[in-house]
Order: structure tokens, then sequence, then C-alpha cells
């Protein structure tokens, strides 16, 4: 609920993601001659898809099969063949039997160090379950579209591809981050669809949903793409890749990508992949390493939903593409600042400090959690705030440039700075794993230096507070001035209180939309 001057949202036991980038829909697999369910020229036909091409039937009525039929000769597994090809003879025909387990594939391991998932967690709703997902399903939502927006609900109510639309005279609170489904309102919540997230910018209007998957076509991949509560319905051939919905993963871990995760049977070497990644907007990840290895690994420097878009190519010869979400919502408090660097060749230093409150002392003691006791980049550490340290295996991965090793500790300390960066394009981040009921916080960022003194370069900075997992608030853009170096601005963003230890917590903006509390350097002796 709001209260005046203030953003309130309560966090739920299941974290959602968090709001930013863009839009992506899972495509259609397609053939290798550019062909597949839904062709991308707008040409359709009962005979020119890889599936109906090797489902033994006379789809068109013409008296060819599969292979031999001229509509079906460019794609790759027709080539040279003068007979039925269907390729699905080597199957079981049972896509639930070849999965092994489906439920069971893809669940995350949190208590894995190195962060590997375990497969594809494929239940259609996000959720570990029944892959088939048929029974009970009707396949014929009502997609819930009416004549106008209804503000504030997080849903594209009127089906115009906007959600909360500032067109339809929608408004917010400056802050405030919503869930939000740019789908139509009656798929919402089933089968390969994820909610995304927006915030409320400075004009008091809703920014764009992101970071969510909403319906596409359905293909047979063991999903159910088009959102309707089936899977694969309306599709004929057997499944050669299963495709998740999303994982829960873990802040700062080199997510593991395995192609071979997506292929059915399930570990099965068969197929070839490439990676592509849609990342939140706090993130520095911009591409996956060795995108066209069968293996390889993504590093997950921020909150938020990451989408990889795996394109895979089966053991027919087919391709298809599939995405699904990596979820990284960390447990009790999390901070991430970024900002955009107007000069890459010269780029600027804004620092994140998370003070304790009370007491309200000075900026850079023990009371802050900044660069130079908190950890950062050097691993200093001289705070004690009298929390546990945070297990091994939970602990995130250390940059290449940090000069932390959790490894002797058995852990890694709380609050701590996670990751100190010098660079708008990668995220500064700041954790502590364990709030406690009535646990007060101030956030604040200082702009160290601009590397171009004594010119002045401004930077627009942002920050995200995520508590018990769920996004709490978004401030920025707000400009910053650096004025030399270590003696920049400071922009005191918001106050942050825990209501309960399972993370719920009340955030308070400091100064106002119009007017953020952004003074001089010299305003540091005073919190």
């Amino acid at each position: 609920m709001k209260i005046p001057g203030r953003v309130r949202l309560e966090a739920t036991s299941v974290p959602v993601a968090i709001a930013t980038s863009a839009l992506l829909c899972l495509l259609a697999g397609c053939g290798d001659g550019g062909s597949g369910p839904g062709d991308a020229t707008g040409e359709t036909s009962p005979e020119n898809t890889s599936a109906a091409c090797r489902d033994g039937l006379d789809n068109d009525g013409d008296g060819a099969t599969d292979c031999g039929d001229d509509e079906c000769r460019d794609f790759v597994f027709c080539a040279g063949t003068d007979a039925d090809a269907d390729g699905d003879e080597g199957d079981s025909g049972d896509a639930e039997d070849d999965f092994g387990g489906a439920e069971d594939v893809g669940e995350t391991d949190p208590d894995e160090a190195d962060g590997e998932s375990e497969g594809v967690d494929e239940a259609g709703d996000g959720s570990a379950g029944d892959v088939t997902g048929d029974e009970g399903g009707s396949c014929t939502p009502d997609p819930g579209c009416g004549a106008s927006e209804t503000c504030g609900d997080g849903l594209d109510n009127d089906c115009d591809g906007e959600v909360d639309e500032p067109e339809a005279g929608c408004t917010c609170e400056y802050g405030l981050v919503q869930p939000c489904f740019a789908g139509p309102p009656g798929n919402r919540g089933l089968g390969g669809c994820v909610d995304g997230w927006q915030a409320c910018a400075r004009d008091g209007t809703w920014d764009p949903c992101s970071e969510g998957v909403w319906p596409s076509g359905e293909v047979p991949d063991l999903k159910d793409n088009d959102c309707d509560g089936c899977v694969d319905d309306g599709t004929t051939a057997s499944p050669t890749v299963q495709c998740p919905t999303s994982l829960d993963v873990l802040l700062g871990k080199w997510q593991v990508l395995r192609c071979e995760d997506l292929c059915v049977p399930a570990g099965s070497p068969d197929c070839d992949c490439s990676w592509s990644i849609i990342s939140p907007e706090a993130s520095g990840v911009t591409e996956v390493p060795d995108r066209t290895a069968d293996t390889t690994h993504v590093h997950l420097d921020a909150s938020g939903n990451y989408i990889v878009v795996a394109t895979i190519l089966d053991a027919r010869l087919d391709s298809w593409m599939c995405s699904f979400v990596l979820r990284v919502a960390p447990p009790g408090l999390h901070v991430d600042l970024w900002w955009d660097d107007p000069d890459r060749f010269w780029p600027g230093d804004i620092d994140l400090h998370l003070h304790r409150n009370p007491p309200p002392t000075a900026w850079f003691g023990d009371d802050d959690c900044h660069y130079g006791t908190c950890g950062g980049r050097d691993g200093t550490y001289t705070i004690d705030w009298g929390y546990a340290d945070t297990a091994l295996a939970d602990c995130p991965d250390l940059w290449p440039d940090s000069r932390w090793d959790f490894a002797p500790l058995g852990g890694c300390p709380n609050p701590r700075l996670t990751k100190e960066s010098v660079a708008g394009i990668e995220p500064e981040l700041a954790s502590l794993d364990f709030p406690r009921t009535g646990d007060r916080f101030r956030l604040m960022a200082h702009y160290y230096e601009d590397a171009r003194f004594p010119e002045d370069i401004p930077a627009d900075a942002h920050a995200r507070i995520v508590c018990g997992g769920v996004p709490m608030a978004q401030f920025g853009p707000v400009t910053m001035h650096s004025n030399g170096f270590g003696s920049g601005d400071l922009w005191r963003v918001a106050d942050i209180e825990f209501l309960d230890d399972s993370g719920t917590c009340e955030v308070t903006p400091l100064g106002a939309a119009s007017a953020p509390d952004i003074q001089d350097d010299d305003s540091r002796d005073w919190f």
C-alpha cells in the first residue's frame, strides 16, 4: 500500500525478479530452409514446417508425404532423399519418458558453490511440477482484453502492448516498483510466461514493463509457449529440445549453460547451441562468453531477470529458439548502484555507501559500509555490525580484480560490498543477507572522481533496493557532478527499515523527485 511521502511494498515468500531491459518472446522453431511453425515470410501451408515434414502424414492432401512433398525438399534433413524421412523412428514417441523425469530437471542447487544449473525446471508456471500441463488445462484461456487500461495493476488491460501507460492517464509515486505482464491478462501466470518489472520514473509515470516473457507461438519443446495452460498443444512432432521457463539462481555466480540440458533426452550430446542474453538494466553483462560453445557460463552481476536465448540445432538438423529466465533474487537487503557514463574513455567512479541508522555518525567511518571498510576491491574489512557470515556456498564468485578470498573465512561477512566498480558499465553492489526486525539503514552514492579532473563530467546515477528477494524501490536517473579527486557530490538516496525477519521493508525516499538530496563533498561529515 502507499503511505504519503513514502514507498512501501511488502515482500512475498516467492521472489519474482526486477524491472529493466527489452521484452523477448520465444520465436517459433524453423527448418533449415527458413520455414518453421509460423513461417517468418508469412507463407503458411499444412506441409511447409519441419514438424509436418517428418510426421508421416500427407498434411496438405496432395498425395505426397514428408520429404516426398516438394514443399519439404528445402529442409536439410530431406536433402538427397527421395523417400519419407520423418526421422522419428528412433524416438520413443513419449516426450515425457524421453525427458527423464521432467519435474526434476533444471532445479538449481543453492548449495553448489559453482552455481551450476542441474538442468531445466519446466513446469509451465515457473515452479516444479508436471511438465505436460495438459490435465485440467482448457488451452483456450480468456485473454481478458478490455476497452481501456486499469491503472496500477501491472497488466496490459487493453492489450495494446503497454502496461499502465501514461497515455491512459496512469500515474505513480516516484520510486515504486511493481511486477508487470505485457501479454494478454488472461495468460499471466500460465505456462512459459514470466512476469517482468517496471519502476516509477521521476516524472510520475511507469517505465515500460521489461525482463518478462510473454506468449509466443507453440512449438514442440515440452513448454507451454503460448501460455494457455497446455504443453505442446497443436504440435505433432516429437520434441527434440526441452526449453525451461525460469531458474532461481544466486547473485554473483558464474551460471553454467549446457546445451545438452536443452536436448531430448536430457543429457544428449546431439544438439548444438549458440547463446545470447538480455540482462537487467543494472547489469554490465551484454553477451555470453564463448557464445557458440555447447557449454559456457555467464556472470550474474546484478539483481533481476536475465533472459537467456539459446538457438538450438537438434539431431534432425532443425533449428529452434529457446528463451528462459535466470531469476536473481538476493535475500535480506541488497542494493544495486549503476550510472550512465557519458565518456567511455574516461569512466567516472561513483561509490555506494550503506550506513546503519542509528547512529547518525559521519560517512566514511565504521558505521558506513563502503569501499574502505566493507571489502571492496582490496578486501579491507574493518566493521563489525554483529551479523553472522553467509555460508561459503552462497557467497558470490569474486570478480577478476578482487583481492578478497572468502575460502579461508569459510563464508562471506555481512554486510559487504559485494562488488566495487570503477565504471558505470558495471554495477556496484552492497549486500546484507540477515537483517533483523527494526534494523534501519541509509543509502548514499558518492561521485568519487570522473577520471578527467579538473574537467567536470556529470554522470546520471541509479539505485535499486531489493528486500527479501523482491525489488522494493528504484531511483534515478539523478545527475551528479565531480569536483576533483575524491570530492564529488553526495546523493542521499533513501532510508530503509526492516519490518520483520522475513525481509519486508519500508523505503523512505530522501529529497523529492524534482529535487533529489544532493550535497557537495563537505556534507560527508553529517549524516
